[in-house]
């Protein structure tokens, strides 16, 4: 458990082909993996934003993980910004 080694929080905007290629579950499925916490969640414009925290070599790998995708995934721009780690946050969830 990471409780006890200092986290880090990223924002992280995503633009591509994300929408119908199940990126939101992707992205769930790789924190939960990596025993990540936040959120993601799908925008208007059809970009998703994403908010991910755990130790900074947990977030360093799922954010490669989520830039790389899958065979259906085609990101084209992605951008990461650092966040106020959120204290009480104990899981990743999707937003609807």
């Amino acid at each position: 458990m990471q409780s006890d080694i200092k986290k880090v929080r990223k924002g992280v905007m995503a633009k591509g082909r994300i929408q119908g290629v199940s990126f939101r579950y992707f992205v769930q499925a790789c924190a939960n993996f990596l025993d990540a916490t936040g959120w993601v969640r799908k925008m208007h414009d059809g970009s998703l934003i994403m908010e991910l925290q755990g130790t900074s070599p947990i977030i360093e790998q799922l954010i490669e993980q989520i830039k790389k995708g899958n065979e259906r995934i085609k990101i084209t721009k992605f951008e990461v910004f650092d966040l106020p780690v959120e204290k009480r946050e104990n899981k990743f969830a999707i937003k609807y």
